[in-house]
């Protein structure tokens, strides 16, 4: 009863803390520091673990789920296949390319690469979406991609490429990527970048352009989608494309969500123990009575101080998403501060002497 006592007076005073970290076993001040970490990371792990592939689409659209409906309702008129296969274990997506050429006769001059593409127009006749197939799905393709507006230099008269400012989606065999752009604005939206994985085997990119309305199908194809259930249609196959994004997203998703929080942890521990050698280095003063505190002790008194910054980062952490990452950092750093203002200055603070046993003994100055 008596540990449970200290343990929840350290959650605000600093004697507390240096009455733990140097008289309870070490194993304690182990136990609280691993806690503190794991309890000031998981509005992180939560916000990174709740992400979904159609997040970058959630707010405006900016005409993407046109594009993407015309381009899927295209796939199905032409009876173009884009169909998820499983081999050995790994999944893909099958495209024939002689059959993508044909059915998509637009093409796109980049630096190295030209490519048949689906392009959608705006009611300016200006393109605003764009499908492309990469047999090579890799960084540099990509970023071909991405900067595929031809210009020349005004000084060198040499050709150069800007980056683009139109909606685009790139299929590959293994894995997918899209970026949202409003237009005539270079800097994206948002993006996602996704696999096949989580998409069932026999998956065809075709099925996202028919929807279906109780017992019936719709589809533009089937000659079926009227004026009376075109916003039902429209919204089912935009609600197909997250699905999409979402599957796709998945496998990145839970990679990601790991990395951060493994990042996350290994920031934060890092940090407490630095907390922990500030405390040893401010005490290191030649006339400081403190400087009997070995440098474990001082992790030690570190860890018992991070309780109350893990607690209130836990709770800061959701209601200011936005700060989750620094609030536990600059929450401790705060508290190493008044610890060593208020608890660890030779005039106004106590410590112990060893040679009363470890008793604590007040240091304030006698008044002759």
């Amino acid at each position: 009863m008596k540990n449970v006592k200290l343990f929840l007076k350290s959650l605000f005073s600093n004697n507390a803390c240096i009455e733990g970290g140097r008289h309870k076993p070490w194993y304690a001040a182990i136990i609280i520091f691993f806690l503190s970490i794991i309890v000031s990371i998981v509005p992180i792990f939560v916000q990174t673990i709740q992400k979904t592939g159609s997040d970058f689409v959630k707010s405006r659209t900016y005409s993407y789920e046109i594009g993407a409906q015309r381009f899927v309702e295209t796939l199905d008129q032409k009876e173009l296949k884009l169909v998820v296969r499983e081999f050995e274990g790994s999944k893909y997506l099958d495209v024939n390319q002689e059959e993508w050429d044909k059915a998509f006769e637009a093409t796109v001059e980049l630096q190295n690469h030209t490519y048949h593409v689906f392009q959608h127009k705006n009611a300016e006749d200006i393109v605003d979406f764009e499908v492309y197939y990469l047999s090579e799905f890799n960084n540099t393709n990509l970023n071909e991609i991405i900067s595929s507006v031809k210009g020349t230099d005004e000084k060198t008269g040499e050709i150069k490429w800007n980056k683009r400012s139109s909606t685009f989606i790139a299929l590959g065999k293994e894995a997918f990527l899209s970026y949202e752009y409003a237009l005539n604005n270079t800097n994206p939206q948002g993006n996602v970048l996704g696999d096949y994985k989580n998409l069932d085997d026999g998956f065809d990119l075709t099925s996202m352009a028919r929807v279906k309305v109780d017992d019936t199908e719709l589809s533009v194809k089937a000659g079926n989608v009227n004026a009376d259930n075109y916003g039902t249609y429209k919204n089912g196959v935009w609600n197909n494309w997250k699905a999409f994004f979402d599957k796709g997203f998945l496998y990145n998703r839970y990679q990601n969500t790991w990395r951060m929080t493994l990042l996350m942890f290994g920031v934060n521990a890092g940090i407490t123990i630095f907390m922990g050698l500030m405390i040893w280095v401010l005490t290191r003063g030649k006339n400081n009575p403190y400087r009997i505190y070995t440098i474990m002790e001082c992790q030690f008194i570190s860890a018992w101080t991070a309780v109350t910054p893990a607690i209130l980062a836990l709770a800061f952490g959701f209601l200011l998403a936005q700060f989750a990452q620094v609030i536990y950092p600059l929450l401790l750093g705060v508290r190493i501060m008044w610890l060593s203002m208020k608890s660890l200055r030779p005039a106004y603070g106590t410590y112990s002497d060893p040679k009363d046993n470890g008793k604590v003994i007040d240091a304030k100055p006698v008044k002759k």
